[in-house]
């Protein structure tokens, strides 16, 4: 095995596990501030649902009065905004750009809590999309960076 082929298996290696852990993390993190705050309020029958038939997420309740219109946005960041966040303290690891990755899937995931709102879910998904390619991107080049080095 070459050394390219190497370096191309470690990065998409890599790339691969911190993804599927800081999404992961994020859609946990996401649910569970739903289901607290429909706790907090005192809603009925909560169910959290992580993985459903069509691979779909989402937290149920039953509430006696609706919600205000902010509940969904403040249950949806409660948690994650301080996980993403986080990742701004590794300042000389190149997992520090998981905040871009972080930010944009939590912003592609928090929209779809407002399906009402077509136009700004279209917008939301395409500035999420960018900051995940661009947070994609740079992991990546710093990836490919270290193992050249190696």
């Amino acid at each position: 095995m070459g050394k390219a082929h190497h370096i191309f298996l470690s990065t998409f290696f890599s790339t691969f596990i911190f993804n599927v852990f800081v999404c992961s993390s994020i859609l946990l993190l996401h649910e569970m501030g739903h289901f607290l705050l429909g706790m907090y309020a005192g809603c009925k029958n909560i169910r959290l649902v992580l993985l459903d038939s069509e691979l779909g997420t989402y937290t149920e309740m039953t509430c006696q009065k609706e919600p205000p219109s902010y509940f969904s946005f403040l249950g949806a960041n409660l948690f994650v905004i301080p996980f993403i966040f986080s990742f701004l303290l590794l300042e000389n690891f190149l997992e520090k750009n998981l905040f871009f990755v972080g930010l944009g899937f939590n912003l592609i995931i928090s929209i779809t809590d407002f399906p009402a709102l077509t136009a700004l879910q279209i917008l939301g998904f395409l500035i999420g999309f960018s900051m995940i390619s661009y947070g994609e991107v740079v992991l990546i080049d710093k990836l490919l960076f270290l193992y050249k080095g190696d």
